[in-house]
């Protein structure tokens, strides 16, 4: 029952993106990150194991469900890239380029940045491929086995504290998010998600049970921060408060997203009330969503506008509300398009039972 809270996520990042509606999508992002931990930790013990056979299958599968729709975005970008101009992709996104070089080519089509920072490595023909990357890091430290246990996870989720503890007092914002370091604290938090739903299955039912109130403290902790950090930053701009309230936020939104997967974890239907149907829909679209939106609204404001036009203003509104519905349909269309990769990829969930049981010892 994760579709729409991931297709919900995704749409945060959007609204980043396309209208700037600050640091939403970031929040997003480590939502990303902490489903991510659950739902990889899930999956590598109860469909994989840790064999060679089990890391091999994995692999595959993360591959037939990452590599094609991106492929697709690359060849799509590519086309829009050589319309538009290199000024204007430039224009509307300061990574938005063609590559230079063999060595930017192949990071770009493998989605593997070599730094500990990869939103720094410039250009991403699809920008937000850097935390993409970090997903593979942690995937990778997942299938191995890094996060396998509560206790080895929880030594490093001590460390991965530590680390945004310093960063919240002495570093900047953009060092408690940007990078693979920061993402370990939301990859941990879902691992132990998943290693702890036996021991607190109790708990988890509680708060699924109090699932509305829980999401609607955090919508509101939104709708207050938003306008609050716009004011400080923007109309009073004292910067420094305005880090600090960020900062808060962050961090609370980490906290009650957090508890959102834990309850979704334990649901047997959609807190939302969808059809499971609609619900998984809804999950099918949130990846071609998050690849996709950036050069939908690229060339939207190309063609209305004529100029690389984005942003919490009229021209960048009516862009979003243009590309939105032709964001949904290519995400359908990609939906459709990944049908048979599904059915390939399903041959690959399952391996030596025996292997599974002993992991999960």
């Amino acid at each position: 029952m994760f579709g729409s809270f991931r297709f919900m996520l995704a749409f945060f990042v959007v609204l980043t993106h396309l209208i700037s509606i600050s640091k939403l999508g970031h929040f997003a992002v480590f939502g990303f990150f902490v489903l991510s931990g659950y739902l990889i930790s899930f999956a590598v013990n109860k469909n994989y194991g840790f064999g060679f056979k089990s890391f091999k299958n994995f692999w595959i599968n993360r591959f037939l469900r990452l590599y094609p729709s991106y492929f697709v975005v690359l060849m799509l970008t590519s086309f829009v890239f050589l319309v538009v101009g290199d000024e204007f992709s430039r224009g509307y996104n300061d990574y938005f380029a063609f590559p230079t070089s063999v060595v930017s080519w192949l990071q770009n089509v493998t989605m593997i940045y070599p730094s500990w920072n990869p939103h720094s490595i410039s250009p991403r023909m699809v920008p937000p491929s850097w935390a993409l990357m970090v997903e593979l890091f942690y995937y990778l430290m997942i299938s191995i086995g890094v996060f396998r246990t509560a206790r080895i996870t929880n030594i490093i989720l001590a460390g991965a504290i530590s680390f945004h503890l310093y960063a919240a007092f002495f570093l900047s914002y953009d060092s408690t998010y940007f990078g693979i370091l920061p993402a370990l604290l939301p990859f941990c938090i879902g691992a132990q998600i998943f290693n702890y739903r036996e021991r607190f299955s109790g708990f988890y039912k509680y708060i699924s049970y109090n699932f509305k109130f829980i999401f609607s403290v955090l919508i509101i902790s939104y709708t207050v921060f938003l306008p609050t950090f716009f004011y400080l930053r923007n109309i009073q701009g004292n910067l420094f408060m305005a880090e600090i309230v960020l900062k808060m936020e962050f961090y609370f939104s980490l906290i009650m997203i957090a508890l959102i997967v834990a309850a979704l974890s334990v649901a047997t239907r959609s807190p939302f009330g969808f059809s499971k149907k609609l619900d998984d829909l809804l999950g099918d679209w949130s990846y071609p969503m998050y690849l996709y939106h950036m050069i939908v609204g690229l060339a939207v404001s190309y063609i209305i506008w004529g100029e690389p036009l984005r942003g919490l203003n009229y021209y960048g509104i009516v862009s979003f509300l243009i590309s939105m519905p032709l964001l949904i349909a290519m995400c359908h269309t990609n939906t459709l398009m990944e049908e048979p990769l599904q059915r390939i990829r399903k041959r690959f969930r399952s391996t030596d039972k025996r292997q599974v049981v002993s992991a999960k010892k």
